[in-house]
């Protein structure tokens, strides 16, 4: 699951972006995979900001900042 998630993903970052922006954009994915891929991403440009806009409470372990509104 995820494959169409994850190549969108690479193909924003083969433009070296300094924002990526994910609106439930891993949601489908199991929770290793998620963390696997945004470390991955912080490997491959260590400088990029990432918005996770989620339902998904496991971001909460894994994200540098939470902003949580109810």
């Amino acid at each position: 699951g995820g494959q169409k998630q994850r190549i969108l993903i690479i193909r924003e970052l083969l433009k070296n972006p300094k924002l990526i922006i994910f609106d439930e954009g891993l949601g489908s994915l199991e929770n290793d995979n998620k963390k696997y891929i945004l470390e991955t991403i912080r490997d491959y440009n260590p400088d990029i900001t990432i918005l996770n806009f989620t339902h998904d409470q496991y971001f909460k372990n894994i994200s540098d900042n939470v902003i949580q509104i109810n």
